[in-house]
């Protein structure tokens, strides 16, 4: 039977060897072992994400970098679980990658958890 992700004790750890100057280690080599049925829906993140569109027309498979975008700049620490429960850590950072635009924090925050360099960011390198 499937163990229950505890993307929260995920979460601190990955911090936790970040600091410590563990390098090369990420959220995804932790074992979530989430099954299809588990994935979130619209119902699982804030109302607050699906301000200006219906929340039963967002495809999250298709809209991908929108909702990633979406989450890391207005999403709450819930939102950001039931993100990563919806998508590997790489999907995410792939998508937050190639987006134009990425408030700082959101940015910061992602670099910081990932791992991953400022400079693999479109919205680092673009000139405004």
């Amino acid at each position: 039977e499937p163990v229950a992700p505890d993307v929260d004790a995920a979460i601190r750890i990955c911090a936790i060897l970040r600091i410590a100057g563990v390098d090369g280690f990420s959220l995804s080599v932790l074992p979530f072992g989430l099954e299809m049925n588990d994935r979130p829906t619209y119902k699982d993140f804030s109302k607050t994400l699906f301000w200006d569109v219906d929340p039963l027309e967002v495809d999250f498979d298709r809209n991908r970098r929108w909702f990633v975008v979406r989450v890391l700049e207005y999403g709450r620490i819930e939102d950001w679980k039931s993100l990563l429960k919806l998508y590997s850590l790489e999907e995410i950072v792939r998508a937050a990658q190639s987006a134009r635009t990425l408030e700082p924090k959101a940015f910061s925050f992602l670099c910081f958890v990932s791992g991953s360099p400022k400079e693999s960011f479109r919205c680092f390198t673009m000139k405004p």
